[in-house]
């Protein structure tokens, strides 16, 4: 028995309560990945939002991603004793939400996101979730 599928040709939500979730990782292909985090961070939302959950993504703006705009929207933050600000860029794809936490910090280590002195790795992760959590 073949399943109806919706106007937009998908099959209907898997899901009897539409829920607002929110997926922070340091990567996200294919926007930055260097191994499985990459993946399941691009996978899992597609899989919810199939599910019919609206899903956003958050991870850090490492360089420039095609289709992604500038919010203008600009936050202070007070990380780990430093006072440092942030940008928020949006794209919509495919029906998920990515928001790029834009700071240098990030911008610096776009050909290897892991890299860097632990203090560094350290403030970038702690940007990213209180960046993200605003």
């Amino acid at each position: 028995m073949d399943t109806p599928l919706t106007p937009a040709g998908l099959p209907p939500p898997l899901c009897a309560e539409r829920l607002n979730i929110v997926v922070v990782a340091a990567e996200c292909a294919p926007y930055a990945k260097t191994g499985g985090l990459g993946d399941v961070a691009a996978a899992l939302p597609k899989s919810l939002q199939r599910r019919g959950h609206r899903v956003m993504v958050v991870m850090p703006r490492y360089k420039d991603y095609e289709g992604a705009f500038d919010t203008k929207v600009r936050v202070n933050f007070n990380v780990l004793g430093k006072d440092t600000e942030v940008g928020y860029f949006h794209l919509f794809k495919n029906g998920i939400d990515t928001v790029f936490i834009d700071h240098p910090c990030f911008h610096k280590v776009a050909g290897d996101i892991y890299a860097g002195e632990r203090k560094e790795a350290t403030f970038r992760n702690a940007l990213l979730c209180q960046a993200a959590i605003e």
